[in-house]
């Protein structure tokens, strides 16, 4: 299932096309999309995004097999023939930033530019490990509330400077609400695979995939506390990006550890600059 947030100036430019987390939905790039599609201050961008097989309002698959980085990879190109984008600026968080890779190999000419936003060729265990936890005892909840509290719970170590305001946020952004009780949004087969992601399923690195990014301009998005962009990783990263004539910048945002939301000004704005000046 995707969606597109049309620019309101009708442009010509290069559309973004927004690649989620392994746990989100495009309603997490909901503000995002619509701020940078509003032309009322500055000259706006179509934003494109969809849902992962099994996440949000896309189909599940017929089981937990069939869901896998490459499946995923599959999907992203069959949306991008079937819109008829023939490029775009890549704005990927996390699990997104290594579909956002394939693309260099599978769709060379695609990507005008690319924001990987706490992103990496290796996927973060740690992160991974944390939501697993979470995941494993918040089924269903009664209350948004309950929703927000267990959320701070399991992840205030990671974003220190948030408020409720911000857990509030991020539980929409996760769970729907229907007749049994809050839930979080994917599938039964989704959570069966995400669950066991580290353990009997395979996920490979994209460091070749990486490498393949050396002519296209990069934004690095790292958040102060990231276990996804340190060491070893992001040294690594650094060095092959010291062989691309294309230009990478850094941004650190403050005060958390996982993936910024797109919409928080000092990053939308970083975005929208970066993207603006590849168009």
């Amino acid at each position: 299932m995707a969606r597109n947030w049309r620019a309101t100036d009708g442009t010509g430019r290069p559309p973004i096309l927004c690649l989620n987390g392994i746990d989100r939905t495009m309603a997490t790039v909901e503000r995002f999309a619509e701020a940078l599609s509003d032309s009322s201050e500055k000259p706006g961008f179509d934003v494109f995004s969809f849902d992962l097989r099994g996440r949000g309002l896309s189909d599940p698959p017929k089981s937990s097999n069939d869901y896998s980085l490459d499946a995923d990879c599959d999907d992203l190109i069959d949306m991008i023939t079937a819109l008829g984008l023939e490029h775009a600026h890549v704005v990927a968080s996390s699990y997104g930033g290594m579909m956002a890779m394939s693309l260099a190999s599978s769709r060379p000419g695609f990507l005008k530019s690319v924001v990987l936003n706490d992103a990496s060729p290796v996927l973060d265990g740690e992160t991974l490990a944390r939501t697993q936890y979470w995941l494993r005892r918040n089924r269903t909840f009664k209350t948004w509330e309950d929703v927000a509290e267990s959320l701070k719970s399991a992840f205030a170590i990671r974003f220190p400077a948030w408020n409720e305001a911000h857990w509030q946020e991020l539980s929409k952004v996760l769970c729907i609400e229907g007749k049994k009780g809050i839930r979080f949004h994917a599938s039964e087969s989704c959570l069966k695979y995400l669950l066991a992601l580290g353990e009997d399923l395979d996920v490979r690195t994209m460091w070749r995939e990486f490498a393949g990014l050396k002519h296209c301009p990069l934004l690095l998005i790292k958040s102060e506390f990231s276990s996804t962009l340190v060491g070893a990783v992001l040294d690594d990263m650094s060095t092959i990006r010291r062989e691309s004539s294309a230009g990478t910048k850094l941004l650190q945002i403050e005060g958390q550890g996982g993936y910024p939301l797109l919409h928080t000004p000092k990053v939308q704005a970083a975005v929208q600059e970066f993207a603006l000046s590849k168009s």
